[in-house]
């Protein structure tokens, strides 16, 4: 389940922003649009840092796109960054359970990944941690913000480095670097 969640993460973000780069006009043509598309989906998800185009220049959807998937990562077992496929679907199938509870409050849900349920602790650790995570993510934003960076630039920067990405938007985007960040920073 992971890994076809993975593909189609991949596939799907992959067309999503093949198709704002086109009706955005700012490519050649089909293939030129999905061949960066594809690349830039490939090496943001897999946290390599590759960079083949300057998507900072690329119309809004395609780098909100880009940095959604900042924050998803590989799967789990991998050197890749993020909070891990893995995870979000664990975290996507308990919303599911926590809202059939509201319905059916007597009923019992079990949280499973293919056929086996997911036991209690495994499921209160990915909790712990996505707030963790969501409350380093946050708190370094706003530090980072205090110093005088853009909100953009602070948010990406630091989930560029939180999630071991390598490039960012505005002042950390794919043709700069992270120079201009103070010490503090």
């Amino acid at each position: 389940p992971e890994f076809r969640l993975y593909i189609g993460i991949l596939a799907v973000s992959t067309l999503l922003i093949t198709a704002s780069l086109m009706i955005a006009k700012s490519h050649f043509g089909l293939t030129h649009a999905l061949r960066e598309a594809l690349f830039q989906t490939v090496s943001i998800q897999t946290t390599t840092g590759f960079v083949s185009a300057d998507f900072d220049a690329w119309n809004s959807f395609a780098k909100a796109l880009l940095v959604l998937l900042m924050f998803v990562g590989g799967c789990a077992g991998s050197t890749a960054g993020g909070i891990k496929v893995v995870r979000m679907l664990l975290l996507a199938k308990n919303a599911r359970r926590v809202l059939a509870q509201a319905v059916h409050p007597n009923a019992v849900i079990p949280v499973k990944i293919g056929r086996r349920a997911v036991p209690g602790p495994i499921m209160t650790g990915v909790l712990g941690f996505f707030f963790l995570w969501v409350t380093v993510f946050i708190v370094a934003t706003l530090l980072l913000a205090a110093s005088n960076v853009s909100l953009v630039s602070a948010a990406t920067a630091v989930a560029a480095t939180l999630n071991n990405i390598g490039p960012g938007l505005e002042m950390v985007g794919p043709m700069l670097n992270y120079a201009p960040i103070a010490p503090f920073g």
